[in-house]
């Protein structure tokens, strides 16, 4: 009876961190879009996190008859993937090279579109290696500015030749919210992917653009 009441205590005690910590983040995101702070930053999770092991990374990959450096240059350009996107909606670029070619350290600013909902993010390339591989972050999300500071996502692509003169692109999602315990990352990632988790989200968007940019680079 005992073990019973401290195991409904703890779980209880639990629950009630981690819906502290919820609100708190919840605090901060709209505090920020109130206040246009760019500094605002995600509550750290509590201490002590339980929470099961989850799926942190997802890939495909898609054959296309174009050589690695055609499709390095179509990847490259920010300003392009709306194109085979199913939820981007195109970029600008904040600080562009002289030549015009992606390299390490630039910044861009994605807008996207999910489910009538519409946000931008700021994105840092982290790899720019032409016919080989691209590379970026994403790093801080907002309604109109990417306003709330914080750890979310990185894409990469890599780009391998085929003895056909193809390439084999794939496409790369990992999840930055390691410091999120994973049942807010549940009840959040169900909120906005409507039912599913990011994942399982992204498994379907990745294939969804692979598909595209392939029709695209082979028309």
């Amino acid at each position: 009876m005992h073990y019973r009441l401290r195991r409904s205590v703890a779980t209880m005690t639990l629950a009630t961190v981690f819906g502290v910590w919820l609100l708190r983040c919840l605090k901060t995101f709209v505090f920020a879009v109130l206040r246009d702070d760019h500094d605002a930053t995600v509550p750290d999770p509590p201490s002590g996190d339980l929470a099961r092991r989850r799926v942190m990374q997802v890939s495909d990959s898609i054959d296309v008859a174009r050589s690695p450096g055609d499709l390095y240059a179509m990847v490259s350009d920010p300003t392009r993937m709306g194109e085979w996107s199913p939820e981007n909606r195109g970029a600008r670029i904040l600080d562009p090279a002289a030549d015009g070619e992606a390299f390490v350290g630039m910044r861009f600013q994605g807008r996207n579109l999910r489910n009538g909902a519409r946000w931008v993010t700021l994105c840092t390339v982290t790899a720019a290696d032409p016919a080989e591989r691209f590379a970026f972050r994403v790093h801080a999300i907002g309604v109109k500015k990417p306003r709330l500071q914080a750890p979310n996502a990185s894409w990469e692509y890599r780009f391998d030749p085929l003895p056909d003169g193809g390439t084999r692109i794939t496409e790369e999602w990992t999840d930055d919210r390691t410091r999120w315990p994973r049942p807010a990352v549940e009840v959040f990632d169900r909120i906005v992917t409507r039912g599913t988790t990011f994942p399982e989200f992204q498994r379907r968007n990745i294939a969804t653009t692979l598909a595209a940019l392939k029709k695209a680079a082979e028309s």
